[in-house]
C-alpha cells in the first residue's frame, strides 16, 4: 500500500482559516479530519438522507454490467473515493477481469484511510491520494490507462460541472472510461412537486444540519448558536434551467472559533456562504457531458428514473 499527500490537515486548516475570515465554508472542510469524516459517516448512513444508499443501490444492480464495459484488466481511480463503499463493489466484479491497482483519492485522508482498508482482503495495489479534483492531473498516472475512472456519490453536482468534467475529460486516455453517478430533477408536475418535498426534507433534516455546523461546532462554536438553512432555487445552466441548492451558516450569538491555532470570530447576525448541489434533468446531464468532450456509451437508471449512472469515453477529436 503506498500513499501520495498532495495536501495535509495543517495546509487545509489554514485554508479555511483564510475562507472563514472572507465568511465562507466551501463544502470541502465538511469532509476533512477525523471528525469530518465521522458525521459524513454517519449522514451517509442515514435513513431519512436516502439519496445517498439509492445511488449505491443502483450502482449494486448495475456493477457487471459495468464491470464487462470496461477495459479488461483496468486499473480503477476513485475521486472522491469517500470510505470506498461504491468502489468495493466495483472491485468485486473487476477483480475477475484482472484489475489488481486501486487508487482510492480524496480530500479527506481518514476517508482514504478507510477505502484503503476496506479492500485489504483483496489481491490488490492500493494507492491512496490526498488531494483534491483539481490535482488530478498530478496523480493521474499512478492508475495505468486503459483505466476506469470514478466520480461517485453524487460528487459531480456539487461542484461546477462543466470545469470538474473538462479536466477529467482533459485526463483521459484512448480506453479509459469515466463512471459518473447523479441524482435527478425529474419531468412532469405532480413528480416534481412529490420529488422537490422529499429533497427539502433530506437536505433541510436535522442530520444534515448538523453535518453542516459540525466544523464550526468542532473548533469552538456551542450548540444553538448558529443555524443552518437550504433551499432549492432556479439556475440557469446552457441545457436550460435546473435547480441548485443555497446553502448558508447565520449566527445567533458572537462566535469566537479557533482555527489553524489562531481566532476567527463572527457577530450576531452575520452568515457564511456555503457550496451548493446542483439538480440537473437527463437531457442537462448529458449536455453537460458532451459539453466537456465526452461521448455517453450507456446508461443505468433507477429510482422510477430518479437515480443515474452514466458510462462515457472521451469523444473523438475532444
Amino acid at each position: 500500500m503506498r500513499k501520495v499527500m498532495l495536501i495535509d490537515a495543517d495546509g487545509l486548516e489554514r485554508r479555511l482559516a483564510g475562507h472563514l475570515r472572507r465568511r465562507e465554508l466551501p463544502d470541502l472542510f465538511l469532509y476533512t479530519g477525523a471528525d469530518g469524516a465521522r458525521q459524513w459517516l454517519e449522514l451517509d448512513r442515514c435513513e431519512a438522507f436516502d439519496i445517498a444508499s439509492g445511488l449505491t443501490d443502483l450502482l449494486g444492480r448495475s456493477a457487471p454490467r459495468i464491470a464487462a464495459r470496461a477495459a479488461r484488466g483496468a486499473d480503477l481511480l476513485s475521486l472522491g473515493v469517500g470510505e470506498g463503499a461504491k468502489e468495493r463493489i466495483l472491485l468485486e466484479w473487476l477483480a475477475p477481469r484482472g484489475t489488481r491497482r486501486y487508487v482510492a483519492a480524496d480530500v479527506s485522508e481518514p476517508l482514504v484511510d478507510r477505502a484503503l482498508a476496506l479492500v485489504e482482503d483483496m489481491d490488490l495495489e492500493r494507492v491512496g491520494v490526498v488531494a483534491g479534483w483539481e490535482d488530478l492531473p498530478r496523480f493521474r498516472g499512478h492508475a495505468r490507462p486503459p483505466a476506469l475512472l470514478c466520480l461517485l456519490g453524487n460528487t459531480l453536482c456539487n461542484y461546477d460541472g462543466d470545469a470538474l468534467l473538462g479536466m477529467l475529460a482533459s485526463c483521459m486516455a484512448e480506453g479509459d472510461r469515466l463512471l459518473v453517478d447523479c441524482h435527478l430533477l425529474p419531468d412532469g408536475g405532480a413528480r416534481r412537486r412529490r420529488w422537490r418535498r422529499h429533497v427539502e426534507a433530506a437536505y433541510g433534516g436535522e442530520a444534515n444540519a448538523r453535518f453542516n455546523l459540525a466544523p464550526l461546532l468542532s473548533r469552538g462554536m456551542r450548540p444553538g448558536q448558529a443555524e443552518f438553512a437550504i433551499d432549492l432555487q432556479d439556475a440557469d445552466t446552457p441545457a436550460g434551467t435546473a435547480l441548485r441548492t443555497r446553502k448558508r451558516i447565520r449566527f445567533l450569538d458572537d462566535v469566537a472559533l479557533t482555527v489553524a491555532g489562531g481566532p476567527v470570530e463572527f457577530r450576531a447576525g452575520e452568515t457564511l456562504a456555503m457550496g451548493f448541489t446542483w439538480k440537473y434533468r437527463r437531457r442537462q446531464l448529458h449536455d453537460l457531458l458532451v459539453r466537456s468532450g465526452l461521448a455517453v456509451e450507456t446508461e443505468f437508471r433507477g429510482g422510477c428514473d430518479e437515480y443515474t449512472l452514466l458510462l462515457a469515453h472521451r469523444a473523438p477529436g475532444a
